[in-house]
């Protein structure tokens, strides 16, 4: 089984899913690969992408009857996927910003290229307020693919990590399923999610991805990574 945390379903909110038909074919390739719970996450970034609460918590339980009724046996919830922004703890405490199914984790994004000089006062301040940042996709950031100590430095902190399926597959190139490698070898990382944004690109399939960790690495390794960890943050327990 598998639990993906980070994906981006809900159509016309963001740059996932086009239409709902588009959703439903993605719901359906989770489901075919293993997944029996995923939480929907649309970007969240200020001046660009600022859908309400409201219309995402609809939007998922508008989801969640379809795949009902089309016999996807599986949990939807709902979150965002944050753009660091030195704003963050003004959008927190405006309740903005959705943490993963009401949780205490919040699923930040760094920058591609740069990792912004007050990123370490903001996920500091995140976690003084009882939060924990889960950092989405590191290994496809340009500066800690160069120096994977970066990361080593945040989770010393407490700060979690999300490795995408398609870095493990090599998806994003050499260089990046590098760096997810490196992660993964030195158990920095907390979790595996799809990322998805579409039915034929980064799909919502994870079955590959969790293969690979079991062949490079081991079965409870990948259990921990794809299911028992993900289970822990929609049950809101401690991760440590």
């Amino acid at each position: 089984m598998i639990i993906d945390i980070h994906s981006h379903l809900l159509p016309n909110v963001d740059d996932g899913a086009v239409d709902m038909d588009m959703a439903m074919e993605m719901l359906r390739i989770g489901v075919e690969e293993g997944t029996t719970n995923m939480v929907l996450t649309p970007h969240y970034i200020q001046g660009y992408y600022e859908n309400t609460k409201e219309s995402l918590l609809k939007g998922v339980q508008t989801i969640q009857v379809l795949a009902n009724q089309a016999g996807l046996k599986i949990e939807l919830y709902c979150g965002n996927e944050i753009h660091i922004d030195d704003n963050l703890m003004k959008l927190i405490e405006q309740g903005k910003v959705l943490p993963l199914n009401n949780s205490r984790y919040l699923l930040i994004e760094f920058p591609m290229f740069e990792i912004p000089y007050y990123a370490d006062e903001i996920l500091y301040r995140i976690m003084l307020k009882g939060f924990v940042p889960i950092i989405a996709h590191p290994e496809r950031n340009m500066l800690i693919s160069k120096d994977i100590n970066i990361v080593k430095r945040l989770v010393e902190r407490g700060v979690l990590m999300q490795v995408n399926g398609g870095s493990i597959n090599g998806s994003y190139g050499k260089t990046v399923a590098k760096s997810a490698f490196k992660i993964i070898k030195k158990g920095l990382a907390n979790f595996v999610a799809s990322d998805a944004h579409s039915n034929t690109h980064k799909t919502p399939g994870l079955r590959k991805a969790r293969k690979n960790i079991e062949n490079s690495f081991n079965e409870r390794l990948a259990q921990k990574i794809f299911y028992e960890n993900p289970m822990k943050v929609i049950l809101n327990e401690s991760i440590y």
